[in-house]
This record gives structure tokens, C-alpha cells and sequence, in this order.
């Protein structure tokens, strides 16, 4: 079996964990060498350091050169109702398992699987560890700081979420009006809350309640309920 031609790589990123608003879009894309090897010569690398217009020209060579593309999409009540990177590290090995179960339907149980992804503090063992490596008999795992900037394949990854997240925010401000970013530290952002909630009893769906930003802003909107409460005890105030 040729070693090039049965190489598959997978690569896990998310965009969208600091901000206040908005979803939280865990990127997922497949590549066999020669794909890797393309979009790694087209100049692929870490979203945040390309424009919207740079993003937008490779997610689509992306999509044109990838076995596998998934986006998972956290919204603010689920980010709420979790410990964010036990939920993050559960969605990324979610995301991984279904990708390897797909393609395992396409490619002998021998095939060479690399998987990279970025760390996620305190579960990087745990994610390894719950990688189903029982679908194909060769599989190595790097779970790494900054691996958005080291491996093609998780670039590519970052880019797809980062574009799915923009994208999102963009039909997002059609609804709610200019927030801006969405960051705590944005000041279009943090004026957008106080109007908001100088008018509205209730937050706006895209509010990540649990952001201690609110607890200065919005005082009445923080809820710190999480970790496994229910729905209604988080609607509750």
C-alpha cells in the first residue's frame, strides 16, 4: 500500500470562544496528503491572520480540496449550561469520531490517520483518550498550543469556523442591529448591551449570559447558572 496515497489528516479548530455574543463554531476538515500538500502551497494558514475577503477565497479552495468539511455550531445557551472546554474538548472528539466512522465506510483500516488539534486547558489527555482509535488500526493524535499555526490541515479548519462564525454575526446584525465584534473589550459591543438592556426586560438569544461582562453592564441578564442546571433554572431571574 502506498504510504502517500493512504494518509488521511484531520484537523479540529474553533472560532469564537472569547467573545460575548454569538455562536461558538467548532471547524472540522479531512485531507489526504496531496490536498494537504495543495492548500499548504496556496498559503493556507491561521484565520485571524487573513481578511474576511483572504477567508472567503479559501474556505471555498477548502471545500474544492478536502475529503471531509463540518462545522458544529455551540450556541449561547449551551455555552451557558457548560464548563466551556469540557464542552469544547467533547464537541472537538464528537466532531473526530464522526469523521473517522465516515470514513472508514471509503478507506481500508490500515489507512495512516493523523490528527491534530489545538489544546483546550486541562482536557488534552482527555482527548486522546476518547478518540474512538478502534476504526482504524494507525492513528496519531497531537494535541498542541498554537496548532492553527503550525499544521495546514487545522488552519484550514480555523478558517472554515471563522468564516461560518462571521458569517453567522453578519446576518446576526440584520436582526439585532451593530454590536460590533461581539469581544467584552469592544466598545460597539458594550454599548450595544447597555442600550439593549435599557430597553428589553429579556437579552437577545445571542447573548452569552454567563460572560461576567454582563454582571457589570447588564446586571439583571447575568445568570451564572451552569454546569449542568436545567433550561428553566437558567430562564428563571
Amino acid at each position: 500500500m502506498n504510504t502517500v496515497e493512504s494518509t488521511l489528516h484531520i484537523g479540529v479548530d474553533e472560532a469564537g470562544r472569547g467573545p460575548v455574543l454569538g455562536d461558538l463554531v467548532v471547524g472540522l476538515v479531512v485531507l489526504n496528503n496531496q490536498q494537504y500538500v495543495y492548500l499548504k502551497n496556496l498559503g493556507i494558514r491561521d484565520s485571524k491572520e487573513l481578511t474576511p475577503i483572504q477567508r472567503e477565497y479559501f474556505v471555498n479552495s477548502i471545500y474544492e480540496n478536502s475529503i471531509i468539511v463540518h462545522t458544529t455550531y455551540l450556541p449561547p445557551l449551551v455555552i451557558d449550561l457548560n464548563r466551556l472546554n469540557r464542552l469544547l474538548a467533547k464537541t472537538f472528539v464528537s466532531s473526530i469520531n464522526i469523521a473517522l466512522t465516515i470514513l472508514r465506510k471509503f478507506f481500508d483500516e490500515n489507512t495512516i490517520v493523523k490528527i491534530y488539534t489545538d489544546e483546550v486547558t486541562g482536557y488534552s489527555d482527555s482527548i486522546k483518550a476518547m478518540i474512538n482509535r478502534k476504526i482504524f488500526g494507525n492513528i496519531d493524535i497531537v494535541v498542541e498550543p498554537k496548532a492553527d499555526k503550525k499544521y495546514t490541515v487545522v488552519s484550514a479548519a480555523s478558517i472554515v469556523a471563522k468564516y461560518y462564525r462571521d458569517r453567522n454575526l453578519y446576518l446576526s446584525k440584520k436582526i439585532y442591529g451593530n454590536f460590533g465584534s461581539g469581544y467584552p473589550s469592544d466598545q460597539r459591543t458594550r454599548l450595544w448591551i447597555v442600550e439593549n438592556y435599557n430597553i428589553y426586560r429579556d437579552p437577545p438569544v445571542i447573548i452569552r449570559r454567563s460572560w461576567s461582562t454582563l454582571s457589570v453592564l447588564a446586571p439583571k441578564w447575568y445568570s451564572s447558572v451552569k454546569h449542568g442546571k436545567s433550561i428553566l433554572n437558567y430562564l428563571e431571574r
